[in-house]
This record gives C-alpha cells, sequence and structure tokens, in this order.
C-alpha cells in the first residue's frame, strides 16, 4: 500500500495523483491508480491485476444531470506475467471544468475497479473510488 508520505512527497514533487486504490491486489480484483497526464488532455492509467489478463478500459463522461453516461472509448490492454498494465487514456478537450470523466478497468473473472475526476481540476487529490472490487456490500 502507498504510505502518506510517499504521496505527499510524489505530490509535491509536481506529481498530481487523482486517486489510487489499494497496492498489492487480492486474488482476483483489478487495483487501479489513474493520473493526469501531463501536456494532454488525457490520464495515465496502470494498476495490477491477475498475470496475462485481458482488461478492458472504458473512458466514461457525465456530460449533464439531463443526460445518461456516455462512453468516450474503450480500450484493451494485457497485464503482463507479473500482473502489471499500463496505457494512456485520453478524453475529448471539448468538456467543461465541471464534467465528471469516470476511467473504469474490467476484466473476466475479475472484480472491476473505476475512478472519477473532474475535468478542470487537474491537480484533484483525492478522488472517489466508485466501484472497487473489494468492497461488499
Amino acid at each position: 500500500m502507498f504510505s502518506r508520505s510517499l504521496l505527499r512527497a510524489l505530490m509535491s514533487a509536481g506529481l498530481a495523483f487523482i486517486g489510487c486504490v489499494g497496492a498489492a491486489p487480492p486474488a482476483a480484483s483489478i487495483v487501479m491508480t489513474v493520473a493526469h497526464h501531463n501536456g494532454a488532455q488525457s490520464v495515465d492509467v496502470y494498476g495490477t491485476a491477475l498475470p496475462n489478463a485481458a482488461i478492458s478500459i472504458v473512458a466514461m463522461a457525465k456530460l449533464s444531470i439531463d443526460l445518461p453516461i456516455v462512453t468516450l472509448n474503450r480500450f484493451h490492454v494485457t497485464a503482463d506475467e507479473a500482473g502489471h498494465f499500463s496505457l494512456v487514456v485520453p478524453y475529448a478537450p471539448a468538456f467543461t471544468p465541471t464534467t465528471q470523466v469516470i476511467v473504469q478497468a474490467e476484466a473476466a473473472g475479475i472484480s472491476p475497479t473505476a475512478m472519477e475526476f473532474s475535468v478542470g481540476d487537474p491537480t484533484a487529490y483525492p478522488t472517489m473510488p466508485i466501484l472497487d472490487g473489494r468492497d461488499t456490500h
């Protein structure tokens, strides 16, 4: 698990984390970290899952209270033999500062996880995990 002092050190070094769920995954879950990608309207997504798991990363947005959650894009990545994965997930540049973007990771037989953040606040920390594979409620 990331220690608070490590997170503070990373933040003071200019690395703005959007969110972080756990550290080492239980037997069947995805642990994901999402951080703003410097210089682009995208986020870095990296984490761990079961070794060689085929993972779908879905970028979604809450555009308005009058519209449903919209899928922006879907990406597929395979975890390596140690279970690590990473990719850059873009979101649309024309969003308003209040647009909420959700990044969800899912794989067959593994509990999904997701993170949500506001487009207009690139230094937001922490952000709420909206799904955590380890939740039992």
